[in-house]
């Protein structure tokens, strides 16, 4: 299913133009068969000011068999929704739009029908909602080893050995001396065990330091009073969102995105975000990604219990899977799209983060 997915993509979407640093690289570029202990196809992808994708979804690696004849096929993937996928060799990778995204597929003892032309496409969006893609190719050969070649690396192996023999001569006399440091080493024990009592104090310290980590931290939200047992951190406004990123945030601040109960927690937070300025939209933690109109809590995967639509809300089908406060409608409820890319529209998350 995933290799005609992204065969489908190659030919029948139009995409815009982006400029982003995406790399490709190929060790080694050509297959000694027999010889090449492994092949690796790495492709990362790194957004920069002049990038026109603000927004990575996925990395595809995949593989024509003829240079004639380009038709690609599908070998693993790593996206935000699906992860990783693979249907040859190991792979490995993540998508992280805030710094370095990759995927690496590896080969172990390659044979030549792995040789062939080799695509690393990346697919995103700009900050109008476009679809952007692009590519770039590698090729990798094949070449199969001839007798002139393999009486030479025998030659290299069996210099190889005489080289261990003379080194095992040496350790066997090196260990003999390191007998004699027994009793020397006993007494460096000791000075060890100092040594750890030290580094003992030195990691309560730095414990305190991970402390004041997190209060600096909690410094850049706004921070709601007590309620029920939990505190609501909302996040500085910006124009770009991603909500896998939001809910890492609220992890390292020990909470969750907030997880509507009930109308008394629903007026609590509408009255706490009300009084600061300048945002438009607030992102709670429901979605209905899975199934249109369940909407499902993204962190305890629990029905949502509480939802106060605004007027003509929810408005916008399965391009919107996730749940957020909108200005503009009194702050009620709105679906609107996880991610968040328009320069005008200024956007926070609400973090709910038990006492």
């Amino acid at each position: 299913m995933c290799s005609m997915k992204y065969l489908l993509l190659l030919s029948v979407a139009v995409f815009a133009i982006a400029k982003a640093d995406l790399l490709m690289e190929v060790k080694p570029p050509e297959i000694n068969v027999g010889l090449t202990k492994t092949l690796s196809i790495n492709c990362s992808f790194i957004r920069t000011d002049i990038s026109n994708m603000v927004s990575l979804f996925s990395l595809v690696i995949m593989r024509s068999n003829s240079t004639d004849n380009m038709r690609f096929y599908f070998l693993a993937s790593v996206d935000l929704s699906d992860g990783l996928n693979t249907i040859s060799g190991d792979v490995s990778g993540l998508i992280d739009n805030r710094h370095e995204s990759y995927i690496t597929l590896t080969w172990k003892n390659p044979r030549s029908n792995l040789a062939g032309t080799y695509s690393c496409e990346a697919n995103g969006q700009n900050l109008h909602g476009q679809a952007v893609s692009i590519s770039k190719l590698a090729d990798v050969k094949a070449i199969k080893p001839d007798v002139e070649n393999l009486l030479d690396l025998l030659e290299q192996q069996s210099s190889i050995l005489e080289h261990q023999s003379s080194l095992l001569a040496l350790q066997s006399s090196t260990f003999e001396r390191q007998s004699s440091k027994i009793d020397l080493q006993s007494t460096q024990l000791s000075k060890l065990q100092d040594e750890f009592a030290k580094l003992s104090a030195s990691v309560n310290e730095k414990c305190s330091c991970c402390e004041r980590f997190n209060n600096s931290l909690k410094s850049f939200y706004h921070i709601s009073d007590a309620h029920n047992g939990s505190r609501y951190y909302l996040s500085p406004a910006s124009s770009i969102i991603v909500m896998k990123e939001a809910e890492r945030q609220c992890e390292l601040l020990g909470g969750y995105l907030t997880e509507v109960e009930s109308e008394d927690e629903y007026l609590f937070i509408k009255n706490f975000v009300k009084t600061f300025q300048g945002y438009d939209d607030i992102y709670l933690g429901g979605n209905d990604e899975n199934s249109e109109n369940t909407w499902v809590n993204t962190y305890s995967k629990t029905p949502v219990k509480y939802i106060k639509w605004g007027q003509h809300q929810p408005d916008q089908g399965r391009s919107s899977n996730c749940l957020s406060l909108w200005k503009y409608n009194d702050w009620t409820m709105a679906d609107v799209k996880c991610y968040q890319g328009v320069a005008e529209m200024k956007v926070g998350y609400l973090c709910e983060v038990p006492e």
